[in-house]
């Protein structure tokens, strides 16, 4: 574009000099053909003109080249910039190899370690637990064993220990007819085995009633009660001891008590009418046979107690015709007591 405007002002400039140059030869009146001038002039447009076209050219040419130039550099720039990202992605490459190649491995074998080492420590915890359980329970066996063992063993010293005592005892009431002094030595061995042993202590006191001692004897029938209250034996044999003594009173009171605790004892009832008898309440006596005889009737004891009685009845009686009732009533009361003897016998 420039070019062409300087184009432009040549051919202005051109003309303002013939322009000048005609005016000057007017003046010198010299006569020129306009037409050559032209021509001329028209001659050395051209000829500048083709001059210009070549410089445009030039020009032209210049400019393609520079832009070729450019647009080499261009390409070159990108070819570098290319290159250089082509390395970097090379590297990038490189390094997503190495990392998937080496590093990835190794983390996935880390992984896979950890992995392998939570599930080897949770495999542990587990079986550790089952052990613990097993031995837990292996424990509960064992000392549910060893209770089962030492109950055992327990109950063989405490079988051991009863057996001597049964013995001692066995031994003890076959002499206490004939040998009460031994018979206490033998229960006293039994007491100090089981101080406690409510048998051993009621046959020491009826051994020590044997031998007349009755505060030894009240004493063991005292402490077998602290044991047992409900024990009607000690009860029974109390009274024995105090009828003994002649202590009437706390005899019947204590057939009483044991009367209280069992109702159906015919050895109470016949104590408590020996009682009566001794008091010489006889009507009182002879009921209290009867309430044995109610429970048994052929009780051999019974009929002969009440034939004592009923003599002893004649014998204190002085009418004649009562007397011989009650000696009648005897006799019979003691076939009575033969025929229940000879029914025991059989």
């Amino acid at each position: 574009m420039k070019k062409f405007i300087i184009l432009i002002m040549l051919v202005y400039s051109s003309t303002l000099s013939l322009a000048q140059t005609h005016n000057n030869r007017k003046s010198s009146s010299v006569k020129v053909d306009v037409e050559v001038v032209i021509n001329k002039q028209v001659e050395i447009l051209n000829a500048r003109i083709d001059s210009m076209s070549i410089a445009h050219q030039q020009a032209i040419e210049a400019a393609k080249n520079e832009q070729k130039e450019q647009y080499a550099n261009y390409y070159s720039q990108m070819d570098s910039d290319l290159d250089r990202s082509l390395v970097i992605l090379s590297i990038i490459w490189g390094a997503m190899g190495l990392l998937f190649g080496v590093v990835a491995p190794i983390w996935l074998n880390a992984k896979a370690e950890k992995s392998l080492k939570n599930e080897i420590k949770a495999f542990k915890e587990d079986i550790t637990k089952q052990i613990l359980s097993q031995n837990e329970a292996i424990e509960e066996k064992l000392s549910k064993h060893k209770e089962y063992i030492d109950n055992v063993r327990n109950e063989f010293v405490e079988y051991k220990k009863d057996s001597q005592i049964n013995k001692l005892l066995s031994e003890a009431q076959n002499l206490l007819d004939d040998d009460p002094e031994y018979a206490i030595d033998l229960l006293t061995q039994a007491l100090e085995l089981d101080k406690d042993n409510k048998d051993a202590l009621l046959y020491r006191g009826i051994a020590y009633m044997r031998c007349e001692n009755a505060v030894d004897a009240l004493s063991d029938f005292n402490d077998v009660l602290k044991l047992d209250p409900q024990l009607i034996r000690a009860y029974y044999n109390i009274g024995r001891v105090y009828s003994h003594t002649n202590q009437i009173e706390l005899a019947l009171e204590n057939f009483n008590k044991a009367l209280a605790i069992n109702p159906e004892s015919i050895p109470v009832y016949l104590s408590i009418a020996r009682m009566y008898a001794m008091q010489a309440n006889f009507d009182k006596a002879i009921d209290n046979v009867d309430l044995a005889l109610k429970i048994d009737d052929a009780n051999y004891y019974a009929h002969s107690l009440k034939s004592r009685i009923y003599q002893d009845m004649a014998d204190r009686e002085e009418n004649e015709e009562k007397r011989k009732d009650y000696e009648k009533s005897s006799d019979q009361e003691h076939r009575l007591a033969r025929r229940a003897r000879m029914m025991q016998r059989r």
